[in-house]
């Protein structure tokens, strides 16, 4: 127990040193392709789900990385702290941060006098974000690669942003802008799925331990 706050911290600044940095200087360049003063729901909506909801890639999918090297791997599977807890303890303080984040740009839009119903696009976009990152997460954890979890995540948005994953399809990230938010539960679902998913694949890393 004494060894748990320090644990934390440590931990704490792996999952959001970086990862925040970065996603708050994608935010700060968000401004410059596109407007966010003066804006109608539609397109508050329009910008929250196709330019700030990204911010979920760059927090969640980068979580597992500091052990993605076999011999780290390794050491962190026979800790007496499970591995799985400190990925789950990593996933919440990412989530945390997500919502900070998320309270700030919307306090930004209000302030910009852009009208829209606040706590209703901030939880459309927040399980936005979540579901990027949370498949992009788990696609990491699946084959040990950071690299593809960042692809599949960016393909799975651009995807959205085409249209071939259009408005008619439950995976469908943008439902917001026409002012639905029933597909948002299907997405949340998935997100939470994926982060049971990555637990469970931990804790059977950690009893096969031997076959990697």
């Amino acid at each position: 127990m004494q060894n748990l706050v320090p644990l934390l911290k440590i931990n704490l600044k792996l999952a959001s040193f970086k990862p925040v940095l970065y996603a708050i200087l994608y935010l700060l360049f968000v401004p410059v392709i596109n407007g966010i003063s003066n804006l109608e729901a539609k397109y508050v909506a329009e910008l929250l789900e196709k330019f700030i909801s990204p911010v979920g890639v760059i927090l969640f999918v980068p979580l597992c990385s500091p052990e993605e090297n076999n011999m780290v791997k390794e050491s962190v599977y026979i800790k007496p702290f499970a591995y799985e807890k400190i990925i789950g303890f990593r996933i919440m303080a990412s989530v945390m941060i997500l919502m900070v984040l998320l309270s700030f740009v919307t306090r930004v839009l209000v302030a910009c006098h852009c009208e829209f119903p606040v706590a209703g696009y901030m939880a459309g976009t927040m399980v936005t974000a979540m579901v990027t990152g949370c498949v992009g997460l788990s696609v990491a954890l699946t084959s040990n690669n950071t690299a593809l979890g960042y692809f599949v995540a960016a393909s799975y948005v651009l995807l959205n942003w085409s249209g071939i994953i259009d408005k008619s399809n439950s995976l469908y990230l943008f439902s917001l802008i026409d002012n639905q938010f029933q597909q948002k539960k299907m997405l949340f679902i998935i997100a939470c799925t994926c982060i049971i998913y990555n637990i469970t694949l931990l804790k059977w890393r950690k009893v096969n331990i031997d076959r990697f």
